[in-house]
């Protein structure tokens, strides 16, 4: 039998949902695809929304892939733990494949898989033995009118046993997650008639998008063009999760002000579906420019791609320097750039906004946030906190405006593009080998385009350096594009 000790050092190999091997990821993928399983885990327990899982089946119809592989893989990338997946599965009731990873898992837990069983037997004991069946409605022998005859079950003359008494548990009253009390000083609060009014009675028409927390929509507001942020179903943990992190981006965006930082407008706390009210970025996210889903988008020009490396370098310097604590954004890549009409950038989504303790250092966090790809070594590792993150998270999206490719794509030899790019540096490569298609096609010959490119690289290459005190700072790197491309 293992002692505690070899127990735990065991499971200290396997924490998050990528670090389980290959034949208990089969196994449970098998489970969860079966009956389509994976669906409402992915809705109510994962905060994915309809448009998500569809997007999923519809890529895994097309590929033949398993849906529920690319779930976890896709819900793993946000860094979740093994044990976070072992929750929320004994919340959905997926005991079967919850047996699968519970070696994984720290036996304290297991308690949750035995649910079931304690559950049935639970109810056996309170409803007494099965009830006996229903009176039978069958005609009188005149034929004029319809008696009950009881079947033997209910002709017995023993006394009915009366059922046990079940304590009646007062119901706790709900977690106060948002209030107006916290509401940082200063900010406006609209009325949720107002709002409603401005997004024509949250029409259909106005959606921007939607995720597990709730729908985002453009609205007309106090003739201002918006965007509001509603979360629905405040009684789910993933609703609860965006509640909580909803406050920290109220708390930061409301303190810092900046031309490359989303506008946060007011927000509404009259219903049980709070929102958030910001600036509309008509531009949309760098990532719909950079891959859109339509194949007549218009690319990014070369130009405007160094506006959005400078905009966005800017923004973040000021994040890390505009305090004596500097503030880290904490997951910084292309759906959190957000674009004017002019593709001016705005940095947004401040939930997982951290604030350092003391200048120029580094902190030790209880877990890894963000999205894995843009994560940097020291912190998945090591869960070491710096302004270094979000350097080394700003270059990998610098390699992504140069190419053209996804930060990670399991489908490419090559599935990590740092990778990529470092492989073609060691090679002595043609920097137009990795420049964007879309670039290549307009201006293939275009001297100033392929020596721009190279410097972007060169930018983020410094910033992608694995050794965070070799990595450069998002003051430094803002100097650096100021002195090659001007204001």
């Amino acid at each position: 039998m293992a002692t505690p000790s070899a127990s735990s050092s065991f499971r200290s190999n396997f924490v998050y949902i990528y670090d389980i091997p290959w034949t208990e990821q089969k196994r449970l993928t098998c489970q969860l695809d079966q009956d389509g399983k994976w669906v409402p885990l992915a809705l109510k327990r994962m905060g994915y929304g309809a448009v998500e899982v569809e997007d999923i089946q519809r890529c895994c119809a097309q590929s033949g892939r398993s849906p529920a592989e690319q779930l976890l893989k896709k819900w793993g990338n946000l860094n979740h733990t093994i044990t976070d997946l072992f929750v929320v599965m004994s919340q959905e009731g997926l005991f079967s494949a919850m047996e699968i990873i519970k070696r994984f898992v720290d036996p304290q837990l297991h308690y949750l898989i035995k649910q079931e069983s304690l559950v049935a037997e639970s109810r056996k004991e309170l409803n007494g033995p099965p009830a006996p069946s229903a009176p039978v409605l069958e005609h009188s022998k005149d034929g004029n009118s319809d008696s009950v005859v009881p079947p033997a079950a209910f002709q017995q003359k023993e006394p009915a046993v009366a059922p046990p008494v079940v304590p009646v548990v007062a119901p706790q009253p709900p977690q106060v997650l948002f209030s107006p009390a916290s509401i940082p000083g200063g900010l406006p609060q609209f009325s949720y008639e107002e709002l409603r009014s401005a997004t024509d009675n949250w029409s259909k028409e106005n959606e921007l998008g939607r995720g597990g927390f709730g729908i985002v929509y453009k609205g007309f507001f106090k003739l201002t063009h918006v965007a509001i942020k509603k979360i629905k179903g405040i009684n789910t943990e993933s609703a609860r999760t965006e509640l909580r992190q909803s406050f920290n981006e109220l708390k930061y965006l409301n303190s810092c002000r900046h031309e490359n930082v989303v506008p946060l407008l007011g927000c509404c706390l009259e219903q049980n579906e709070p929102c958030l009210v910001y600036q509309l970025m008509p531009g949309g996210s760098l990532d719909n420019r950079l891959f859109p889903k339509t194949t007549n988008a218009r690319p990014l020009s070369m130009l405007d791609r160094i506006k959005i490396a400078k905009g966005t370098a800017k923004g973040l310097q000021y994040l890390h320097t505009f305090t004596a604590k500097p503030i880290i954004h904490g997951d910084i890549k292309p759906g959190n750039i957000l674009l004017d009409n002019n593709n001016e950038p705005k940095i947004g989504d401040f939930g997982l906004t951290r604030e350092l303790s003391v200048s120029d250092s580094s902190m030790k966090v209880s877990r890894v946030y963000g999205t894995r790809p843009y994560i940097p070594h020291e912190f998945f590792t090591y869960r070491q906190l710096s302004t270094k993150v979000d350097s080394f998270s700003y270059g990998l999206v610098l390699y992504e405006m140069i190419t053209g490719q996804r930060v990670y794509d399991d489908k490419r030899p090559i599935k990590h593009l740092k990778d990529v790019v470092d492989n073609a540096i060691a090679s002595k490569y043609d920097i137009r080998v990795l420049m964007d298609r879309a670039l290549l096609v307009v201006n293939a010959d275009d001297v100033a385009t392929v020596q721009a490119c190279r410097l972007l690289l060169t930018c983020g290459v410094h910033c992608t350096v694995n050794d965070p005190d070799r990595r450069l700072e998002m003051v430094q790197v803002y100097k650096f594009l100021m002195t090659q491309f001007g204001a």
